[in-house]
């Protein structure tokens, strides 16, 4: 292979990922599960497995599957801002085993007014950066009740904010979701794909294909009265956002 995992490298304290004739240094990691991932898809690049010689190639996959941007494997280029990114629309990134919390579900949870508790104060702080980087906070108590759950996090939420949103729930928190879906797609040139449309083709394109088809093995929390209409569509039981922090709920399903 033209690329190996090592330790002690001069430019990386803990696990480092090297390209074999130079030991150009690939990645820099905390664990070595990490740096095996990096690897992995060095490799798969290595071998021409959906990686493009251009990054404008890539862009227009990451386009078709689901995600946006493109990240450089090696000498070429592959899907979506990051390889976690690709391993989640690609599917890659499930191993078919989950262990399910209380509800015996996986909980399909909606991010903005449902998670987030001072959403509406986002007019006041944008840029949008600046409220998720700076003011967004989230539920605590729908926090603790999630943190014992299978949850994808299932959102109308731009793509270009999922890394700084998941950051932020992480620091504000100290948990964060199995699995995420923020929205790649937009209606036109200026809008944002509505938010009912863009979770029903993450249902059909995205969940579904990756943990199954059967509606019973999903629970949906939603704000979105559209979307809890999808969902119902489709046979998932959905139950709407508590928007009352005073009264919050004891379990997730009623």
């Amino acid at each position: 292979m033209p690329y190996r995992i090592v330790q002690g490298h001069p430019k990386c304290p803990t696990w480092a990922v090297v390209k074999e004739a130079d030991n150009k240094l690939m990645g820099c990691h905390k664990t070595r599960g990490k740096a095996q991932a990096q690897l992995t898809a060095l490799n798969m690049a290595e071998h021409g497995k959906a990686s493009y010689t251009s990054r404008e190639a890539a862009v227009r996959r990451a386009n078709e599957i689901g995600c946006s941007g493109a990240h450089k494997m090696g000498d070429r280029w592959m899907p979506c801002s990051s390889h976690a990114a690709y391993e989640r629309v690609s599917g890659d990134g499930y191993k078919g085993d989950i262990a399910f919390g209380p509800s015996g579900r996986i909980i399909l949870q909606d991010l903005n007014v449902a998670l987030s508790s001072n959403f509406h104060e986002l007019p006041k702080n944008r840029p949008m950066s600046k409220f998720v980087t700076g003011v967004e906070e989230y539920r605590p108590w729908l926090v603790e009740l999630l943190k014992h759950e299978y949850v994808i996090l299932v959102t109308a939420r731009s793509v270009a904010y999922e890394d700084m949103t998941l950051q932020r729930i992480k620091e504000m928190t100290g948990w964060q979701p199995d699995d995420w879906c923020f929205n790649p797609w937009e209606e036109d040139e200026k809008t944002a794909m509505r938010p009912h449309r863009a979770k029903a083709r993450f249902l059909k394109e995205i969940i579904m294909p990756r943990y199954g088809n059967d509606p019973s093995m999903y629970f949906a929390i939603e704000s979105n009265k559209f979307s809890r209409s999808m969902y119902k569509a489709n046979d998932i039981e959905c139950r709407d956002a508590n928007r009352d922090d005073t009264q919050p709920w004891k379990t997730l399903l009623p």
